[in-house]
């Protein structure tokens, strides 16, 4: 199984694959290329953990901003799942997983 969290910045591989408890699941973080607006604080995935099934992690960025949480299972056809506010600048977000999948922030 694949998860892949798409994100706007380097993100370091031994953050990334720390709390994952399944040895035949991988998670990434992919960048997306975008324009950023330098003076905008970027968003971030972080606080990854996978365990039985169930995918949790963080977004993080500007205080109290809203997003928009989506996931796609082939990087073409993205659903929303919600909106996320960044209550003091962090939100966190847990699914149950059933197999690949992709989730992007949007603001």
């Amino acid at each position: 199984m694949s998860i892949f969290l798409n994100d706007f910045s380097e993100f370091p591989e031994s953050d990334t694959f720390n709390n994952v408890h399944d040895p035949l699941v991988q998670v990434k973080v992919v960048a997306a290329a975008t324009a950023v607006d330098p003076c905008v604080e970027p968003i971030h995935f972080g606080n990854l953990h996978l365990v039985a099934g169930k995918l949790s992690f963080d977004v993080t960025g500007p205080a109290n901003a809203t997003v928009t949480l989506q996931s796609s299972v082939d990087l073409t056809t993205w659903k929303t799942v919600g909106p996320l506010t960044l209550t003091n600048g962090k939100a966190s977000h847990t699914t149950t997983l059933s197999g690949p999948a992709y989730f992007r922030a949007v603001k």
